[in-house]
């Protein structure tokens, strides 16, 4: 697992991006997106297996 934290303009945290492996644990990981997104993070998660390309990272990052 990758975990980032994505700032916006203001440097302030606004998204964790996770790289699930095959250690990935789904339900542990609904329990920590529940706590994160509480506290106003919004959890992004890409399998790594199905690596996302540049332009799929920046398309989602345009959402926020």
């Amino acid at each position: 697992m990758l975990a980032l934290l994505e700032p916006d303009l203001d440097q302030r945290p606004i998204a964790v991006v996770e790289l699930d492996d095959s250690t990935h644990d789904p339900a542990r990981d609904r329990k920590r997106d529940a706590i994160l997104n509480s506290c106003g993070y919004r959890v992004i998660r890409f399998e790594f297996c199905q690596k996302p390309t540049v332009s799929q990272i920046r398309e989602i990052f345009t959402q926020l």
